[in-house]
């Protein structure tokens, strides 16, 4: 067995303030394996890369099997250095990695202390980012290209595989080298993807800071409370907006009246075909029965001038808001643009809301 520390801590420069948080005030340990096959029935791990906070330096730890006789000290090596820390973050170490590690523990009868530490996939939440970032795959090397990360590594772990077996066989230093920057990479590369996870937070706390009517459609800019790496477009029910470092700008359409209110107690009313209107059947007992007729759900309604934007299926309006429809067939709702639609604390909601459609809250899973 071999064991590779590297000081890191110059190279902190490079990370992101959320990935040094991690490092350094949620004691998180950063952690990729690498292994001869896919099952731990029939395949073994040979290298195992972790980076993590070390007293006031940040340490990149590699253990690595010379011989495949090596596996269980690294195995148990890795288990007791994970007790310093308070959770692990991979890429794909949900389904991969940790389940990997503890079964290949299992079968020495080892103990894996780390598999209960709490965990955070890199992997998963990029899952969740791939359809609003308009990600090509959720690879790593595609979320570093899409950070505009370059690595120096060209390899990926399947086809190091061979790498390793003629490094058992002939201990050729090149390809140890080989092995070790490819884990060396993942790594690093892990800490670079952190700030990916911040688009997840764009709903919070959301300020306006300046609003211009230019008729058809509504200007709003204003600050987020994180720094996005990349800036990103979104587009949904005709609003149009720009993510860009801490700062948003949206484009809010605006649709003109008249409008459609419809009430849904609409045997209480009498319709009057002329006028096109509704009144409550308490006073259209004093109209001449041949001017009305009983309301239906199509004919209950109060007509409005102004303009409308749309609803989103996030936002709950408060009780007693007024909905519009073109017609009653149709189902998209609006809201009218008054002076509390303008109200900033309004507009702040209402743009969380339409960030929480692309980046919801995860649900938890059940245990």
């Amino acid at each position: 067995m071999q064991t590779w520390k590297t000081d890191i801590t110059d190279k902190k420069e490079t990370f992101s303030a959320e990935a040094m948080e991690l490092l350094c005030q949620k004691k998180a340990l950063f952690v990729d394996i690498e292994t001869t096959g896919l099952s731990p029935k029939y395949h073994f791990c040979y290298l195992i890369g972790c980076c993590g906070r070390q007293e006031d330096r940040l340490i990149l730890t590699q253990f690595f099997c010379d011989c495949p006789e090596d596996e269980a000290v690294i195995l148990e090596t890795f288990d007791t250095f994970t007790q310093s820390y308070d959770r692990v973050i991979t890429f794909n170490g949900k389904h991969f990695d940790l389940p990997f590690l503890e079964k290949r523990c299992l079968s020495y009868r080892l103990p894996a202390s780390f598999s209960v530490m709490e965990h955070t996939d890199i992997y998963r939440e990029c899952q969740r980012l791939k359809k609003p970032l308009a990600l090509i795959s959720c690879r790593q090397k595609a979320i570093e290209e899409f950070l505009g990360i370059h690595r120096e590594d060209s390899f990926d772990g399947g086809s190091l595989i061979p790498v390793y077996e003629e490094y058992v066989k002939e201990r050729d230093p090149r390809r140890l080298n080989l092995l070790k920057l490819h884990n060396f990479e993942d790594v690093l590369g892990m800490i670079r993807l952190i700030p990916i996870l911040s688009y997840q937070r764009t709903p919070e706390e959301i300020r306006v800071t300046d609003v211009e009517d230019c008729g058809s459609e509504l200007l709003i800019r204003g600050n987020l409370c994180i720094q996005l790496p990349t800036p990103i477009r979104l587009r949904q029910e005709g609003i149009y907006c720009i993510l860009e470092g801490g700062t948003f700008r949206i484009s809010l359409p605006l649709i003109p009246g008249p409008l459609r209110y419809y009430l849904k107690d609409y045997r209480k009313y009498d319709y009057l075909p002329l006028e096109d209107r509704i009144i409550p059947k308490t006073l259209s007992k004093y109209v001449d029965a041949s001017r009305k007729t009983p309301a239906t759900p199509q004919t209950c309604c109060l007509s409005r001038e102004g303009r409308f934007f749309p609803l989103l299926a996030e936002f709950q309006p408060e009780k007693g808001t007024y909905l519009f429809r073109r017609s009653y067939e149709d189902r998209r709702q609006y809201l009218l643009l008054d002076d509390t639609a303008k109200n900033v604390s309004f507009l702040e909601r209402y743009i969380a809301d339409f960030l929480l459609h692309f980046f919801p809250p995860e649900v938890s899973e059940p245990s």
